[in-house]
């Protein structure tokens, strides 16, 4: 479809003669969005949950849609899990529970948040700048190397990106007719939402417009922002989850404002650390290809020094980039909701130059679609082979091929239980408590998460019943060490990076 599209806007050159005169139409915005919806849904139709991050949101998921499952505190294989707060969780489970256990279904929630995102972007750019500048943000977000990979993935920071434009669009109409109070309404409802998505980095793009519309010396567009009242809004109306959970349970208060907020700025427990370029060198390569050329365009425009000539979506980026690299805590996405400032800015530097060639730019976004269509189609057949960040779809589809009744995984996979029977998969780890004293579920017999000192009294019980254990890039091969008398491992099944040996019994 967006082939279909270039060729279309191709012609067009010829129609008007002029490309820089081209005046998108509804007939070709409605061209663009399916084109973008096609590039987004052929990453996301075809390849397994990836690990960690998909398999825990969608564990967490369905475990709201168990019977008795709570729909207010999100639960992770039993166990208590408060990292984020629910929107996406409940987004996620009322996917599944519409359209089924598909993978696709799973990651609605990302696309819409995409869709979301490029919804309000269009939408400011085009309150601030016009239509020609809100068509060309749309094609160069969707095409951005970090935009088109994290809107086929399931995670809450594609949520935050496509409320935090909302949000942003929403304020950009309110300046344009100066009815602050109507859409500052609507503007905070959206940065709420933000909040809910992903709690306190919600504020990171909000402080980046305060601080860039100062900058510009913006009074107009600070005063329909309302910074410091947004921002007291959003702590004071998205607190009730918090509260109640903390109400609950008590303890929460140290992990809410310890762990999560002072330990993602001092140091994570989780990790996640880099160095201070971190963020800068991810954005040199996610938001490939078009910063390089719009920079160039942007640097050479005149004599004027270049921090001088920065706008506001300039700012913004800036901010944000800056913001993350001072604090310990450093992944890939955090950096996802500046991505629409930049293809706005890449914009305007598009529609302001003379001499861009608009036919060799419909090419890039083609060819850079084509690429995220191919590479969306290709990872099936090595999606078992990413490290840390496999799917387990594989192994599961093999093992229950081979009608498996108890699988020991040495590593945590919270995706296992998206494709296996809960009551048949154990974990060789320590669970993921995170609240002191939280007991997890009890009512299974067997639990999901097994020490090594009892679960050979596990196998010894399991009569007759096959029995397997995955050891990851084969690592823990000291487990196949701890088997009972009478068990034996036989060859291992190499499935990517897993191993999957059948245990067998001299009795049996």
């Amino acid at each position: 479809m967006l082939f279909v599209f270039a060729l279309l806007a191709w012609l067009d050159y010829y129609r008007v003669q002029i490309m820089n005169t081209f005046l998108p139409s509804g007939r070709h915005f409605l061209l663009l969005l399916s084109g973008i919806v096609l590039l987004f849904a052929s990453g996301s139709f075809f390849r397994g949950l990836n690990e960690p991050d998909e398999g825990r949101y969608a564990n967490i998921a369905l475990e709201m849609l168990e019977p008795g499952g709570s729909w207010m505190t999100p639960v992770l294989s039993d166990y208590e899990h408060y990292d984020k707060p629910p929107l996406v969780y409940w987004l996620t489970a009322a996917s599944l529970a519409l359209f089924g256990r598909h993978e696709w279904a799973a990651r609605l929630p990302s696309i819409f948040g995409a869709l979301a995102g490029l919804a309000g972007m269009a939408w400011m750019a085009w309150r601030l700048y016009g239509v020609r500048t809100a068509w060309w943000s749309l094609i160069v977000c969707s095409t951005l190397l970090q935009f088109a990979v994290f809107s086929t993935i399931l995670t809450p920071d594609m949520l935050l990106t496509g409320f935090c434009m909302l949000a942003a669009g929403a304020w950009a109409e309110g300046k344009t007719h100066n009815r602050r109070i109507r859409w500052w309404l609507v503007s905070l409802l959206f940065w709420i939402a933000a909040w809910h998505a992903k709690a306190t980095t919600a504020l990171i793009p909000l402080s980046g417009m305060a601080l860039g519309l100062l900058l510009t010396g913006n009074r107009e567009g600070l005063g329909a922002l309302r910074p410091l009242r947004t921002v007291a809004a959003i702590i004071l109306l998205s607190s009730p989850w918090y509260l109640l959970m903390m109400a609950q349970h008590p303890g929460l208060a140290d992990f809410f404002f310890g762990r999560e907020i002072v330990g993602r700025i001092g140091g994570h427990p989780d990790g996640r650390h880099g160095p201070i370029y971190y963020h800068l060198g991810v954005c040199l390569i996610a938001w490939l290809p078009w910063w390089p050329w719009a920079f160039r365009r942007h640097a050479n425009r005149s004599s004027t020094p270049l921090w001088r000539r920065i706008p506001l979506e300039g700012w913004v980026v800036v901010f944000g980039i800056g913001f993350y690299s001072m604090i310990s805590s450093k992944l890939p996405a955090y950096t996802l909701p500046f991505a629409p400032w930049l293809a706005v800015w890449c914009a305007k530097n598009i529609v302001n130059s003379q001499k861009a060639s608009h036919r060799s730019l419909y090419g890039t976004a083609a060819i850079a679609a084509a690429c995220y269509m191919a590479l969306g189609i290709a990872i099936p057949a090595f999606e078992s082979r990413l490290s840390r960040n496999s799917s387990i779809r594989p192994v599961a589809v093999y093992l229950l091929s081979h009608q498996a009744d108890h699988i020991y995984f040495d590593k945590y996979w919270p995706g296992a239980e998206f494709y296996l029977p809960e009551n048949k998969v154990h974990y060789l780890e320590k669970p993921p408590v995170e609240r002191e004293g939280d007991p997890g579920d009890r009512e299974s017999e067997v639990p999901h998460f097994v020490v090594s000192d009892i679960w050979p009294e596990l196998l010894e019980s399991s009569d007759h019943q096959s029995i397997w254990i995955v050891l990851f890039q084969d690592k823990n091969h000291e487990i196949l060490k701890t088997l009972p008398p009478g068990f034996t491992a036989g060859n291992p099944v190499v499935i990517g990076n897993f191993r999957c040996y059948p245990i067998s019994s001299s009795d049996g």
